[in-house]
């Protein structure tokens, strides 16, 4: 019995966030992430009171308008989680491999659409580098710089 066609391209792209989450950059980038919030944990988490801290007391000024206090605690969550992610990708020093995973994930989706292509393969993991994609197609292709 056939998948239906609407869970395909989600499993597809679970299938390829498992394989990616399997090969040496991302556990290199977990292991990056997991020393930095060992090393600075006590920090972090003084950071992290003070805003708490800050938007409960700026939460308790407005008391009396609850629509207020709840935009003012909820604009202070949606902050931390945001910077929160922006700070840890900023101090352990992934931000701009984050970024260019981002693209080559974005790029290989845009070759595997172009006309003439057969297929993408993308993310060959060798020991410690890999190679972003490699296109067939039937026509011989030069290298570009």
């Amino acid at each position: 019995m056939a998948r239906p066609s609407r869970l395909w391209p989600a499993a597809v792209a679970l299938r390829r966030r498992r394989l990616r989450r399997s090969g040496w950059f991302e556990q290199d980038l977990r292991t990056r992430r997991r020393h930095l919030l060992r090393s600075q944990w006590r920090e972090l988490t003084q950071i992290v009171a003070l805003l708490a801290l800050a938007a409960v007391l700026l939460a308790y000024a407005f008391r009396h308008q609850p629509q207020l206090q709840a935009a003012i605690l909820g604009a202070f969550a949606g902050a931390l989680l945001v910077s929160a992610a922006g700070f840890l990708a900023l101090a352990d020093g992934s931000l701009l491999a984050r970024l260019g995973r981002s693209i080559e994930t974005d790029v290989g989706d845009e070759l595997r659409t172009t006309a003439g292509v057969y297929g993408v393969i993308s993310a060959i993991a060798f020991e410690r580098f890999d190679v972003d994609h490699v296109v067939l197609a039937p026509k011989a292709a030069t290298r570009s710089r």
